[in-house]
C-alpha cells in the first residue's frame, strides 16, 4: 500500500465523512487525467492491469514467382519463401539466390491449386 492509500484508508477507519474522501479521490482523478498537470499518483482499484499490446503483424511476403518458375531473391537477401496458395503455405527459411517456386522443393500445400512464391527478407549481407 502506498502512503496516500494508508493514509485513505486511516481516515476511512477514524470515520471521516465519505463525502470528503469521495472528493478527495475526484479531485486528484481529474488532476491526473489533465495532461498538463504531472501526475506521481497510483490509482489501484484490484483490477489486474491490461495486457500488453500485441507484437505488430508480420510483413506480408512479396511475390517472387509463380508455380514452375524461379524465385530470384535480390542479392544480399536472406529469406524465407513460401509456397502456396488460399492460405496454404510450405515455406523454406535462410534461402538466398534463387529456389525454385513448385512442388518438388517445397512439397504440395494444396492439391490441384496454381500456386506462387513469395519472401520475406529475414537478413542482409
Amino acid at each position: 500500500m502506498t502512503t496516500a492509500t494508508m493514509a485513505l484508508a486511516e481516515l476511512a477507519e477514524k470515520g471521516a465523512d465519505v463525502d470528503v474522501l469521495r472528493q478527495m479521490v475526484q479531485f486528484t482523478a481529474q488532476r491526473c487525467i489533465d495532461p498538463q498537470v504531472a501526475c506521481s499518483y497510483v490509482i489501484t482499484s484490484g483490477v489486474a492491469a491490461p495486457p500488453p499490446p500485441p507484437p505488430p503483424p508480420a510483413p506480408a511476403p512479396i511475390p517472387c514467382a509463380n508455380e514452375g518458375s524461379v524465385c530470384i531473391l535480390p542479392a544480399g537477401i536472406t529469406a524465407t519463401v513460401s509456397y502456396g496458395a488460399n492460405l496454404k503455405f510450405f515455406s523454406k527459411t535462410g534461402v538466398t539466390g534463387s529456389i525454385g517456386c513448385n512442388n518438388a522443393t517445397f512439397g504440395d500445400p494444396i492439391s490441384g491449386i496454381v500456386k506462387s512464391c513469395g519472401y520475406v527478407g529475414t537478413s542482409r549481407t
